[in-house]
Order: C-alpha cells, then sequence, then structure tokens
C-alpha cells in the first residue's frame, strides 16, 4: 500500500465521521420541526479486490416511523396515523401529474382564496365529494380525480345558542367562614346572532352561611344580569348538586335552575337559556 492510498483511507475514514456527526446535528436541529424524520449514518467497509480501500457512509432516513401526534389548536392542521400520506401540488388544481408530491407534513393554512397551503407553498388535495359526502369513483393509478382542498367554499352559518348548560364545582370550604369570601371567576361561551363567539362571566361569591354562594352574570361589554343565591346539599347522594335557588336580580326560576336573559346584541335581543340544573339534580 502506498502513502497516498494511506492517506486516502484515514481521510475517508473522517469524512464518514463528519457525515455521521452532520446527521445527529441535523437532528437535533429538527427536533421539532413537523414532518422530519431522523436520519442516521451506517459505515460500509471499501474493498478493492483484496486491498482495504477506506470507509464510505450510507445515510439513511427513517420515513417509514410514525412521528408524534401533536394538538395546535388550528382546525386545518392536519396529521397521518398509520400509513400513508398527504398529496399536494405546486398549483391549485394542477393539471400537470409531475407537479405532484407526497408528504406527512400535515401542517396547512388557508390562503386569500381559502385553498389549503403548506409552510413550502404547496397545495393540499384530495377527493371532491358530493352533499351526502361520497366520493363516488375515483382512480387510485393517477391524479386526474383530487382537486386542491378549499375550505372558503365549505362555510357553515353559525346558529345563535338559545340554551346554553352550566357544571363543575366550587370549593365548599371556602364558604362559612362568618363573612363572604372572594369571588371565582369562570367564563361561559354562546353563539352570538352573527355566528360568532361571546362570552358570559360568571363570578360566584361564597357565603357567610356554609354552602351557600351568590352567582353573578355579566358580560364582556359590561352589562350585569343580577346575581341569584344558589345553596348546595353537602350530604347523601345528592351531595354536591343545587338545594335551592332564590332569585335576586338574576331572573332565575327556582324550580328548574333556569336563567332567561335578553342579549342585547343587535336590533332585536338575543334570547339566551342557562341551566344551572334543578334543584337535587346534576342536570345542568
Amino acid at each position: 500500500m502506498s502513502i497516498t492510498s494511506a492517506l486516502q483511507i484515514g481521510v475517508s475514514g473522517l469524512q464518514a465521521n463528519s457525515s455521521r456527526v452532520q446527521n445527529i446535528s441535523s437532528n437535533i436541529a429538527n427536533a421539532n420541526t413537523v414532518g422530519y424524520r431522523r436520519t442516521f449514518s451506517e459505515f460500509v467497509t471499501q474493498n478493492t479486490g483484496s486491498t482495504q480501500a477506506g470507509v464510505l457512509t450510507d445515510v439513511r432516513a427513517d420515513i417509514s416511523a410514525n412521528g408524534n401526534i401533536m394538538g395546535t389548536g388550528r382546525s386545518t392542521d392536519l396529521a397521518v396515523q398509520g400509513d400513508g400520506f398527504f398529496v399536494v401540488s405546486r398549483n391549485p388544481n394542477d393539471p400537470v401529474e409531475s407537479n405532484y408530491y407526497l408528504t406527512r407534513a400535515g401542517s396547512f393554512t388557508p390562503d386569500q382564496d381559502g385553498n389549503l397551503r403548506n409552510s413550502a407553498g404547496y397545495f393540499l388535495s384530495g377527493f371532491p365529494t358530493d352533499a351526502s359526502g361520497a366520493t363516488g369513483s375515483v382512480s387510485s393509478t393517477s391524479y386526474n380525480d383530487l382537486s386542491t382542498v378549499n375550505v372558503a367554499s365549505y362555510q357553515v352559518q353559525g346558529t345563535p345558542s338559545t340554551r346554553v348548560g352550566v357544571s363543575g364545582n366550587v370549593p365548599a370550604q371556602e364558604t362559612g367562614a362568618g363573612t363572604t369570601g372572594t369571588a371565582f371567576e369562570s367564563t361561559l361561551r354562546y353563539v352570538n346572532q352573527l355566528g360568532g363567539s361571546d362570552a358570559l362571566n360568571l363570578s360566584w361569591t361564597p357565603g357567610a352561611t356554609a354552602n351557600e354562594w351568590t352567582v353573578n352574570i355579566s358580560d364582556e361589554a359590561g352589562n350585569n344580569y343580577g346575581d341569584a343565591m344558589v345553596n348546595f346539599t353537602d350530604s347523601g347522594v345528592n351531595a354536591g348538586s343545587p338545594a335551592s335557588y332564590t332569585p335576586g336580580t338574576l331572573p332565575i326560576d327556582p324550580a328548574t335552575g333556569v336563567v332567561t336573559l335578553q342579549i342585547n346584541n343587535g336590533g332585536t335581543p338575543q334570547p339566551l337559556e342557562i341551566d344551572f340544573g334543578a334543584p337535587g339534580t346534576f342536570e345542568g
């Protein structure tokens, strides 16, 4: 073996280790990258006849492994569990089949036209459905039956809320101290008359008497709908359920535990019933 060959063998080892370290660095850097698959290196010995000729690095990506599914809070983010890929295209409803690609990354956002698009600029494709949700006859060997997914064409008209239920727990040990305590705040969301989301604020003030609470309802605009007293059962099979309601300025029905409000959020007020549950039940 010549000096040059010996040096080349040593250099090949350094290059192979450099490639391996590069893959490790890439794995660390992309630990939180959506759709990234771990790459790893395998050292392969090179032989030229009976003469050793150094080492090569065989780099592989773990593309068949499932990644972790994470919640993002965005309704257009998707994930594939198990086998399969998302089909994406360079352009909306692209007629060129070579412009279609497969990906496991499911982070999509609507563009200005409502087409779902990923961070690389590719458009999500799918099989269109009819009014019943059926796709009909589709081809699994070409992209001709695919269409770009457009969420603007699937808007659902919002229906205003007419009745909402209330359930939860308040700490009984906060009552009965001889004086009223610090109020506990909670939020109740409902659909307004335009299909948007509004909120009511519920304030629960522990009373001086054991198991006695005063509930107050207001909204984000500062409107106060009044308060009422709620007594809770402290023993037996119905322990923790409302025992009785005492109306104050809040329009609550003592027999049913239902508050009837008129929300002034338009030309015509929106009627809204809030069900706390009838005394002795957990139906709220």
